[in-house]
């Protein structure tokens, strides 16, 4: 094989390795939205979601970094969005573990209220929305050229219609504004959880 041979393989396998691991982000993010709802698995899917939302924020953000759309606020959104679910999800991960362990000393399974149980599926059904949200805005981040601008509003000129452009504008906007809306509740809602008292939470 010659040189030239090994580097163009060698490009291809570069740029097949981010994909690879973005689908299997995917796949074990699902395999943790699954678990979380069978009560058996339940605390496992907690876990395994909190720990793949680290990795996957991390290798997101390093890739950002190295994109030219890195100047734009786009960027600034959806790192702000995803620190602001590791936040949030901390305060969580430390409920559920000072409940754990101290329900576990008597040999009991966690006992919540009816209120602060509606609350916690709250909490999750909507981390589960800002992480689709984070996926469809990353996306459009990564897929569309990286020098043009996210947000673009010249519809006029375009490839497409200028009634999908502004559909997708839209699109984007919303995503952004309710992903960045439903973090900065995600922590204020965790916050509260995570100081109340366990008389308080059953």
């Amino acid at each position: 094989m010659t040189k030239r041979a090994q580097t163009h393989l060698g490009t291809q396998a570069a740029n097949c390795f981010p994909i690879i691991s973005y689908f299997i982000f995917i796949v074990v993010y699902i395999v943790a939205f699954i678990c979380i709802y069978e009560r058996n698995v339940a605390l496992l899917g907690v876990l395994l979601l909190y720990i793949i939302n680290i990795i996957y924020s991390i290798f997101l953000i390093k890739d950002m970094l190295v994109w030219g759309k890195v100047n734009q606020i786009i960027t600034f959104i959806i790192m702000a969005v995803l620190a602001l679910n590791v936040t949030s999800s901390s305060f969580i991960m430390m409920t559920l573990n000072t409940l754990h362990a101290k329900y576990k000393k008597e040999n009991e399974n966690i006992k919540l209220s009816v209120q602060n149980k509606a609350r916690i599926s709250k909490y999750f059904a909507m981390f589960i929305c800002t992480i689709v949200f984070v996926w469809v805005l990353a996306g459009y981040y990564f897929v569309e050229d990286e020098n043009a601008n996210f947000f673009n509003y010249i519809v006029i000129g375009q490839k497409a219609s200028p009634t999908l452009m502004i559909l997708k504008l839209f699109l984007k906007i919303a995503l952004s504004g309710c992903a960045l809306g439903l973090s900065a509740y995600m922590v204020f809602l965790a916050n509260k959880l995570s100081k109340l008292k366990r008389s308080q939470l059953q």
